[in-house]
């Protein structure tokens, strides 16, 4: 009992304003710690989203259709999401390895931005 005690303190609620300040200092410390928890915050709401859909295809029950229902179901949704996206479905992981591999650069070389619009430059039309 002890064991679950300590996971529920350890994972974030869903309703936790300072996530996202949290992140941001994480990722000014390291980088790669950032993008991992922007990584797992995106699939958490990727997962409330799904799992919100689902709600919506079944339809509503007559005899649970309440606005405290409503706001019941959301609200564990929610946590049920951030719970789902601490184990992971693979796509947090997916993002962390697609990002860390591009570089970001500020510019790419003109002739490089040209030709991939499909246009020519200065120098290929003067010869």
């Amino acid at each position: 009992m002890a064991d679950g005690i300590s996971n529920f303190s350890q994972a974030r609620l869903a309703m936790d304003v300072q996530g996202l300040n949290q992140i941001k200092l994480e990722n000014r410390r390291d980088g790669n710690e950032g993008l991992r928890q922007a990584a797992e915050e995106f699939e958490a709401l990727f997962i409330n989203m799904m799992l919100k859909s689902m709600r919506e295809a079944v339809g509503d029950s007559e005899l649970f259709d309440s606005h405290q229902q409503r706001t019941m179901m959301s609200m564990y949704d929610e946590q049920l999401s951030r719970h789902m996206a601490t184990r992971g479905i693979g796509l947090a992981d997916q993002m962390v390895q697609q990002l860390q591999q591009t570089p970001i650069t500020a510019t790419a070389a003109p002739s490089t931005m040209t030709q991939a619009s499909g246009q020519e430059s200065d120098q290929e039309t003067e010869k």
